[in-house]
């Protein structure tokens, strides 16, 4: 097949052997961008595996239009209604010989991942993508999945399941750019994927992979696409690495669905009960794994048991050695300075602090002894005003924040905070001003030409004219440059040591 349906005995361009007991052989002109799917039969045998190749030529994909063949022009949403699709490659950009030759090298410049289905699976009355409000079982797809490298070649072919991802953000009415949430499973072929898609991560076995499209801070934010950076959520997994923390991991791909230039995308990975079973050790089974949206405690794996009792134990005697023995027997306090450590420096507005203590994900093992860990999510809405206190007094119910501002009352976990702030704050330590420039610079050279195939796609979002690199990208990037990072430091330490948070 050519259209992204599975091919069958009955669906598809049949190719009989030349003669009985022949081999059965076809050459198929490629010449614009395809995708290929195949599958073969001989009685008595099982069918082969479905192989899926997708043809990408990039001289298509900077003309992709408003209307390619074999897409609908409208996406029918259940509960959404009637949204005229988005698919061009805006012209004003693509072709502008300013930027095409560089959009082209950009292109090239981080890997590409092909996700092909049926159209129909994606698109029609009773697409994910066209539904991308709705969940559940009914509301997952399997898909060819296709990892290309930066030089063409494939890094892995493998079937998966995918489903729309997040919450917000799945609504037309908020962003016409859905991000996606990939799951390997035997029923498909691999159980887990085996291959190194993050450089810095300890480990190449993945069950689930997330693939970020980005709402706040890109262009596709409705509230101020001028704030675009498509950096934040990477560089706060960075940060986390480099303070020797365990945590997630992100890299960037380009992202096609069915041959259509979908934009940049942030893979990362899902802190599940299968990330601490890669993690930590042991089985998947074996694992709590909490996430927490506004004032709901959710159990994405096991249950909130432990968790309640670590909550209602941040209501004892923390003040004594007992009190804090029992805390610490269900919460690793160690990670959890590194992890508002984090939030602090980087005056999150949509974690600890904001909407009742949004965004938190948590793993612990079920057993006698074993701590829960807190790790980065959704931090793209960060970097704000470099003299912020966002997260340092804070304390909601429910929330590991209502833990950390309990531990206050313990001079020994006072007395830890803040010698790890100091560590962490002065002498070229992983939060000072040099370090965390050049990290965020490090991203962003990464997808610096990248950029202007998003710009293409989706800068024109919320104006006629597309925003670019250029301008107001450019103009946040060299804020925190100059800004935010050299004086966020200074600010931090001061507001950590009128609460007695940072060692002298």
């Amino acid at each position: 097949t050519l259209d992204g349906t599975v091919p069958s005995e009955t669906n598809g361009t049949r190719v009989d052997p030349a003669s009985e007991g022949g081999i059965a052989s076809v050459s198929v002109p490629v010449t614009t961008t395809a995708y290929l799917r195949a599958v073969a039969f001989q009685a008595g045998w099982e069918e082969s595996k479905v192989e899926t190749h997708t043809y990408l030529f990039l001289s298509d994909v900077i003309e992709q239009s408003a209307s390619p063949l074999g897409f609908p022009s409208t996406w029918e949403s259940q509960s959404e209604g009637s949204y005229t699709a988005n698919y061009e490659m805006d012209p004003e950009i693509a072709l502008d010989p300013t930027y095409q030759a560089e959009l082209l090298d950009g292109l090239r410049d981080i890997p590409t991942l092909s996700i092909v289905t049926d159209i129909e699976d994606l698109f029609g009355a009773e697409g994910l993508y066209a539904n991308s409000v709705l969940r559940g079982e009914e509301w997952e797809r399997r898909v060819s999945l296709e990892w290309l490298q930066t030089d063409g070649s494939t890094g892995f072919a493998a079937d998966a399941k995918l489903q729309i991802h997040g919450y917000g953000w799945r609504y037309h009415s908020s962003t016409l750019k859905h991000s996606f949430r990939i799951q390997f499973q035997s029923e498909y072929g691999m159980s887990k994927l085996e291959w190194p898609m993050f450089i810095d991560a300890p480990i190449n076995r993945f069950d689930s992979i997330v693939l970020r499209a980005g709402g706040s801070k890109t262009w596709l934010d409705f509230r101020d696409p001028a704030q675009a950076q498509y950096l934040h959520d990477a560089f706060a997994r960075d940060t986390a690495r480099d303070m020797g923390k365990v945590d997630g991991h992100a890299t960037y791909v380009h992202l096609y669905l069915n041959g259509l230039y979908w934009g940049l995308y942030m893979p990362v990975e899902r802190p599940d009960a299968e990330f601490g079973e890669e993690y930590f050790g042991g089985d998947d089974a074996d694992y709590d794994a909490i996430n927490r949206r506004t004032t709901t405690n959710e159990a994405i794996d096991g249950d909130l048991e432990a968790y309640n009792t670590m909550i209602a134990l941040a209501d004892g005697d923390l003040s004594t050695d007992e009190g804090l023995a029992a805390l610490e027997a269900y919460l690793d306090t160690d990670d959890l300075i590194d992890w508002m450590l984090i939030h602090q420096s980087m005056s999150n507005r949509d974690g600890p602090c904001c909407f009742e203590g949004n965004n938190q994900r948590g793993i612990r093992k079920r057993e006698e002894g074993a701590q829960y860990r807190f790790l980065v999510w959704d931090m793209e809405y960060s970097l704000w005003d470099a003299t912020d206190a966002t997260n340092i007094d804070i304390d909601v119910a429910g929330h590991a924040s209502h833990a950390y501002r309990r531990l206050w009352l313990n001079d020994g976990f006072r007395a830890r905070y803040a010698a790890r702030a100091r560590e962490v704050l002065t002498d070229g330590g992983p939060l000072t001003p040099e370090a965390a420039a050049a990290r965020y610079e490090a991203r962003a050279t990464e997808i610096y030409s990248a950029l202007l195939a998003e710009s293409a796609r989706w800068g024109d979002t919320y104006r006629d004219q597309p925003y670019t690199r250029d301008g107001e990208w450019m103009d946040e990037y060299t804020r925190l440059q100059e800004d935010y990072f050299p004086y966020r430091t200074g600010h931090m330490i001061e507001q950590l040591r009128a609460v007695g948070l940072y060692a002298d």
